[in-house]
């Protein structure tokens, strides 16, 4: 089996409920891998 690529994609969203509706938490996590040698992580967060 020969290899020819390492590209992948991955999504995932999540909700945290904690009881009253100020407290509900939202999250989208959002990999990729796109043939390279080295790691880059970049991360994206709310104001606040």
């Amino acid at each position: 089996m020969v290899l020819e690529s390492m590209t992948g994609y991955s999504r995932s969203d999540g909700v945290l409920k904690l009881g009253v509706p100020e407290q509900t938490w939202r999250w989208t996590w959002e990999l990729r891998s796109v043939n390279s040698k080295g790691f880059d992580l970049r991360s994206k967060l709310p104001p606040g």
